[in-house]
């Protein structure tokens, strides 16, 4: 997968996502409604399929602005780029002190270098694609779970808070019915975000066996330079 494609999948996924669940809560009464909504915005239907593509994208606009992926993730993303920066300096822990390897850790230094050799190599480049696919699915994950869990937030204060506060009954067994969607799918969607994060890694394992074995006079010069 090329790498301007996986940016604007990124961009899109959360904003269908989250133009989803603003569906099922605010448009939609009962499991019925359902099939009358998707009837009602047939795709013929030019004025839906604007609306659609416009919410989409201010959606996107929206989450990516505010990072929240990162932010929400951050320790998983921290968890990659620093096996990155340590199997690339694992063969130099004895040619440079400790000072100087915390140094070279600082910074994206050691993720540009890996991304420039990779970049410079056929082989590294199509290898890159199944990392850019796996990547695509993982990030994927990360937006379903954020946004399942926040449906299920909404909709269980629509079954429990608001009749408590307000003496409203607001759809119960619909919106019951998503809660309970919406946690299973946070729990699910959090099982594979664990396990493609490792996938992840080890793709990345991948890549650096072959950085070691046919680029370590380039990996060489490139880190000393770093001094």
């Amino acid at each position: 997968m090329e790498l301007n494609t996986l940016k604007k999948l990124r961009f899109i996924v959360p904003g269908i996502l989250l133009f989803i669940q603003f569906v099922l809560f605010f448009s939609i009464k009962d499991l019925n409604d359902i099939t009358n909504y998707l009837e009602l915005h047939n795709v013929k239907n030019e004025i839906s399929q604007f609306l659609f593509f416009i919410s989409i994208i201010f959606i996107g606009i929206l989450y990516y602005t505010f990072d929240i992926r990162k932010k929400i993730f951050k320790r998983n993303f921290e968890y990659v780029e620093n096996n990155i920066k340590n199997k690339l300096l694992k063969p130099y822990e004895n040619k440079y002190s400790t000072d100087e390897i915390n140094n070279f850790k600082k910074g994206s230094k050691l993720i540009n270098i890996f991304f420039y050799l990779i970049d410079n190599d056929a082989s590294l480049k199509e290898k890159a694609k199944i990392v850019n696919f796996n990547g695509l699915i993982w990030t994927s994950l990360m937006d379903l779970l954020i946004i399942s869990f926040f449906g299920f937030i909404i909709f269980f204060i629509r079954c429990f808070v608001i009749p408590v506060i307000f003496h409203f009954i607001s759809y119960f067994d619909y919106s019951m019915a998503m809660a309970i969607a919406n946690f299973v799918i946070t729990f699910i969607s959090a099982f594979f975000v664990s396990f493609l994060t490792e996938k992840h890694v080890s793709l990345g394992n991948e890549q650096l066996e072959i950085i070691h074995q046919i680029h370590k006079k380039e990996l060489d010069r490139r880190i000393s330079d770093l001094l």
